[in-house]
């Protein structure tokens, strides 16, 4: 091998190990920034629908939004307040109740200085 083919390769090695290191950090910084913008979307197509009364997708789009944003005291109890709004309503299933319970009581636990009334939270 000539000394100019060890210099090329080399090189080559240097470039792959850069463009490894490079790639390592920045496809997570990436996926990061995007997973984040995607679940403020998720959150504000929520209230969005939400305000104009589609209370099911609302709900929908709300429980997507808190798997991904779980600190969201406001998102909980807006989801709280659908959950058990579709709960009181005639022939709602034990599920459906007992998936209103489990919304609340989280939604307490995030903001226990807030009133359970629903209309403070609104």
């Amino acid at each position: 091998m000539t000394s100019g083919m060890k210099r090329l390769l080399k090189g080559l090695l240097i470039v792959t190990v850069i463009a490894a290191v490079v790639g390592a950090v920045a496809i997570p910084v990436a996926y990061r920034a995007r997973r984040t913008r995607l679940t403020a979307e998720l959150g504000q197509a929520a209230r969005e629908r939400l305000a104009a009364g589609e209370t099911a997708e609302a709900t929908r789009l709300y429980g997507l939004y808190l798997k991904e944003s779980p600190n969201d005291a406001a998102a909980h109890a807006a989801y709280a307040t659908l959950v058990r709004d579709q709960a009181v309503l005639p022939g709602t299933g034990r599920k459906q109740r007992e998936a209103a319970l489990q919304a609340i009581s989280t939604a307490v636990r995030k903001t226990p200085t807030r009133c359970l009334c629903g209309e403070c939270w609104r």
